[in-house]
């Protein structure tokens, strides 16, 4: 604020709570934007964007509709309008965690290589384990990937002194042994071993190391094709023969752009980059090189939406060929590099984003509202004249506190007192009214078909992860999370649960879910929705969505604890990961009756964390064996539950366990060092493999 040196003033209540109670409600929220995705720029004739965005009940809602930028001025002057902004959208395949077991697909039948690799034809497995998925056939990105006959294992970079080196340092101390010149004995660190290991694994009798890649990163496995996806670039190799991978092409990562995220599916991957913008020189963006060939996109194909939103990065959505690397489609949008989620489905990507309405347009109509007689007519119409302005945030927030300035000093110091004491109150009322006003999520629908935008949509909250959303029959459901109690403010946080149609457009929803509490675990199963809210105890939520235009709060459980992770067995059985009194809690919930549901079963595992906790990728469920497995810090936890009670088949002492898969009946139990193997059926190990 400028010039005043009085706090309790009106200017205080107005002018900061302008300032600081949305700097900090946008921190936690406006940092969501960027999900504005667009037309792919290879589509001329794509339809325009639904009108879903454009209906409102407020004035301050925001404008979802996405336009091109019409030149490199344009997109100047876009960003110019943007300043005084906080933070805008980003993109993100759903990080953080947390649909009956066929919506994570955890079994297949073994699709062979035609050539193993070995001097013997392989035996054949009639059943693998996937990664643990959130869409059926979506494959996502993670250290593992099985084909049933080897495993595909990426190291994390192991640090230390390499050969080089060590001679390098032993040379120096002899040089520093017959001179006086002074050596440091500290050299650098450098990576010794960042590799994917390739371990034939079946059958475990032959369980040996066969060959390695020089890179690292999560993997896609493809048919015969691996997808090393690093963190400046994306590698794709040939494992027909496992014993001989070999390199097919090699997608480079531009300077200052980071893959963001990534999917495969129907045989193509889906990659979003993320690319930091230049004020002086925003585009043409260098996004990838193919082999060696730079790919760059212009000014007039980014999309923006058309309502400003602070921008520091543009995304690139591309479907990536994995046989050869060509890029089949792509569309570019401008957004930041702060958080948000992109949730995709068999049919569509959707991206969310969180936004703010206009700050001095809310102050307006709060004092419209709530303060008439209160403050001068003359206030409200410099006010309304302001908030007509096509100006940047900043500037508008400038003349802000310019004219609150002015009435300040219009005041004596009891009318200032009195003033302010009478706006607050009537401020927290305003803010409980109209709490759902403040933080909305925007939502772009683009399908995969051919990258074309088929509808926007808005919903007040902001979601938790990827699991916060999920289509079924053309139906959107998402969970979100409203802030509340902010700048003193005696709202609370809440959650809701909507049904929205294939235009994004509202159909039902469940709202006031744990009031002061936030979502902690959201899973969606058929015509039901599951939701963890969390601050003392862990009501979980059953919400009804088999009318999507009336969906409703069937059913509520209040236990301690939390859960961060829900996965669905069967129609009646959901297992919770999450913790109490900070030890590691598994529940499983009975959900045949939602009227009466049931902890059916809880085990307290003597650990602090699980890597389930944050990355449902590290969770393996085998329904044939009715086990589960679960990675922690003093080793790995096989849990049985069979009629519907948990217990405990088979801790592994190992260091570092990361993963399991299963091939037939055999579990395989992965650390960075070691591989053991366990028979499913006795549960006695049966073959070890210690990885170099």
């Amino acid at each position: 604020m400028r010039g005043s040196a009085k706090i309790t003033t009106i200017l205080f209540v107005i002018s900061c709570f302008v300032l600081i109670f949305f700097g900090a409600l946008i921190y936690l929220s406006w940092q969501n934007n960027a999900g504005q995705i667009s037309v792919n720029t290879n589509q001329p004739d794509t339809p325009e964007p639904s009108q879903a965005g454009k209906d409102s009940k407020t004035e301050n809602s925001f404008n979802l509709e996405m336009v091109k930028f019409n030149s490199e001025q344009d997109f100047k002057d876009y960003l110019k309008s943007t300043e005084g902004l906080m933070t805008g959208f980003a993109g993100n395949f759903g990080q953080k965690n947390t649909a009956i077991a066929t919506d994570s697909v955890s079994t297949q039948k073994a699709l062979m290589p035609t050539s193993s690799g070995s001097d013997e034809q392989a035996g054949t497995a009639e059943r693998f384990s996937q990664t643990n998925i959130q869409v059926s056939g979506v494959d996502e990105p993670d250290i593992i990937k099985t084909d049933g006959q080897n495993i595909f294992f990426s190291l994390e970079p192991r640090y230390g002194i390499t050969t080089d080196t060590a001679n390098s340092m032993e040379k120096s101390r002899s040089l520093s042994q017959t001179t006086s010149v002074s050596i440091a004995p500290d050299m650098p660190q450098r990576i010794v071993d960042s590799s994917v290991k390739i371990i034939k694994a079946f059958k475990p009798a032959d369980l040996k190391e066969i060959s390695s890649i020089n890179e690292n990163g999560n993997l896609l496995l493809n048919n015969n094709h691996l997808i090393v996806i690093g963190n400046n670039k994306i590698s794709a190799f040939d494992v027909s023969r496992a014993n001989q991978p070999k390199a097919t092409w090699q997608l480079q990562l531009a300077s200052n752009a980071y893959l963001t995220d990534s999917r495969l599916y129907n045989g193509l991957i889906y990659l979003i980059i993320r690319k930091n913008i230049s004020d002086f020189l925003p585009c043409p963006i260098e996004v990838v090189s193919l082999n060696n060939k730079k790919i760059s996109v212009a000014c007039q194909d980014v999309y923006h939406p058309q309502s400003p939103v602070n921008i520091d990065v543009t995304y690139t959505v591309m479907a990536i060929d994995p046989l050869n690397g060509e890029i089949k489609n792509q569309t570019s949008f401008v957004g930041s590099a702060s958080h948000s989620l992109t949730y995709m489905s068999q049919n569509n990507i959707y991206a969310t984003y969180t936004f703010f309405p206009d700050a001095v347009s809310f102050m307006y109509d709060f004092l419209v509202s709530k303060c008439l007689g209160l403050v001068p007519e003359s206030l409200i119409e410099k006010l309304a004249k302001l908030k007509s302005y096509e100006i940047s945030s900043a500037a508008k927030m400038t003349e802000f506190n310019q004219i609150m300035e002015n009435f300040e000093r219009s005041l004596d110091n009891d009318q200032q007192l009195e003033l302010e004491t009478e706006l607050t109150n009537r401020l927290n009322q305003y803010l409980t009214e109209h709490q759902r006003e403040l933080e909305k999520t925007g939502i772009v629908k683009i399908g995969i078909k051919n990258f074309s935008i088929l509808a926007t949509g808005q919903i007040p909250g902001e979601p938790l992860n990827q699991f916060c959303l999920d289509e079924y029959k053309n139906i959107l459901r998402i969970a979100t999370t409203i802030s509340g109690g902010l700048m003193g403010a005696t709202n609370q946080s809440v959650s809701d649960v909507y049904a929205l149609d294939e235009n994004l457009k509202e159909l039902s929803s469940v709202k006031d879910l744990g009031k002061g509490e936030k979502i902690y675990s959201a899973r969606f199963v058929g015509d039901r929705g599951y939701i963890v809210t969390f601050r003392q105890t862990d009501p979980f939520y059953v919400i009804d969505l088999t009318d999507p235009k009336n969906s409703k709060l069937s059913g509520e459980l209040k236990i301690p604890g939390f859960s961060s992770y829900l996965h669905p067995i069967d129609q009646n059985l959901i297992i919770g990961i999450g913790q109490e009194q900070s030890k590691v809690k598994i529940s499983l919930f009975d959900v045949s009756d939602p009227a009466n549901l049931q902890e059916k079963a809880k085990y307290m595992v003597n650990e602090y964390w699980t890597e389930v906790a944050n990355n449902h990728h590290a969770f393996l469920l085998d329904d044939k064996h009715q086990i589960f497995f679960l990675p922690a810090s003093r080793g790995g936890y096989i849990f049985s539950y069979k009629d519907a009670e948990l217990e405990l088949e088979k801790a592994v002492s190992q260091e570092s366990v990361k993963r399991a898969v299963y091939i037939d009946d055999y579990l395989y139990i992965i650390s960075e060092n070691k591989i053991s193997v366990f028979s499913e059926i006795t549960w006695e190990k049966i073959k070890e493999l210690n990885l170099k």
